[in-house]
C-alpha cells in the first residue's frame, strides 16, 4: 500500500502507478467501494474488463435477465439524492435499466474519472477461469412465470451453457403478497429442466425454502421497502 498521494515510479520496464487501494470490477459493490474510498481521501483506481460500468448488469444479457427482488432493494441507500432522482420503471427491473442506473450513479458521483474500463486483468471469462482452475462454475437462474421460463428461454439458455464444467441451478421464486411478478409453478420448472437436460446441460432444481416468511434473496426486506416507497412518493407529492 502506497502513501495517500498517488505515486509513479520509473523502472526499467516503464512506469508503475501506485495507489492506496485498487478496486476490481465496476459492479454494484465495486462502485460503492470506489465511492467510499474516494470519500476517505485515498488514492484509488478501479479496473474493469468490460467497456462500461455495470458488472453483472453489463455482462449478463440473456433473455429475462432482471432483478429477483424489488428494484429499490438494489438501489444505493447511502444517498438520499440518488434515491430521489432515480425512478425505477419496473418493480423487478431488467438488465437494460439496471445498467442505466449504474451509469447514472457513476456519472452523478463522478466515479468514471478513476475507473479504467476495457482493461483486462488477465482473464475474467468463465472459460479461461475453468481452464486455469478446472473447477465447476454454477449459474443461478431464478424462474419467473411468463418472464424467463418459456421453452425458447430454455433452449437459448442451453445454447449458452455448453461448457463441460457449467452447471445451472434453477431457483424457484418465492412469491410476495405485493409482488408484481410470480414464480414459475413446479410443473413449468421441471419442463424447463427437461429441455436443458435434453441439450446436455447439467442442472439442479433447487428446493424452495423460506416461503412461509418470504425469506429469499432480499424478499423479506421487500415488505419494508414497499412502506418506504409509499413514504417517499408522499414526500415527492408534497414538494410539488
Amino acid at each position: 500500500m502506497a502513501n495517500s498521494t498517488q505515486q509513479t515510479t520509473a523502472t526499467g520496464t516503464g512506469s508503475i502507478e501506485q495507489f492506496d487501494a485498487i478496486v476490481i470490477g465496476a459492479g454494484v459493490s465495486g462502485l460503492y467501494q470506489l465511492y467510499r474510498l474516494k470519500q476517505l481521501g485515498l488514492s484509488v483506481r478501479l479496473y474493469e474488463d468490460g467497456s462500461g460500468v455495470g458488472g453483472t448488469w453489463y455482462w449478463n444479457r440473456y433473455p429475462g435477465c432482471r432483478f429477483d427482488s424489488e428494484s429499490e432493494t438494489y438501489g444505493y441507500s447511502f444517498s438520499e439524492e440518488l434515491l430521489q432522482e432515480w425512478d425505477w420503471k419496473e418493480h423487478f427491473s431488467g438488465q437494460p435499466e439496471n445498467e442505466r442506473y449504474l451509469n447514472f450513479v457513476a456519472d452523478k458521483l463522478d466515479l468514471k474519472k478513476v475507473a479504467l474500463v476495457g482493461f483486462s486483468m488477465g482473464g475474467g471469462e468463465v472459460a479461461r477461469y475453468i481452464g486455469k482452475t478446472n473447477r465447476k462454475v454454477f449459474f443461478e437462474y431464478v424462474m419467473l412465470a411468463g418472464i424467463n421460463d418459456s421453452d425458447e428461454h430454455a433452449r437459448d439458455l442451453a445454447r449458452r451453457m455448453k461448457g463441460p464444467l457449467y452447471h445451472v441451478n434453477l431457483i424457484p421464486y418465492n412469491d410476495t403478497p405485493d409482488g408484481h411478478v410470480r414464480g414459475s409453478d413446479e410443473k413449468r420448472i421441471w419442463e424447463f429442466a427437461k429441455i436443458l437436460e435434453r441439450h446436455g446441460v447439467a442442472i439442479t432444481v433447487r428446493t424452495p425454502m423460506g416461503r412461509d416468511i418470504a425469506a429469499a434473496c432480499g424478499q423479506l426486506r421487500g415488505k419494508d421497502v414497499a412502506k418506504n416507497r409509499a413514504t417517499r412518493e408522499m414526500e415527492r407529492a408534497a414538494r410539488r
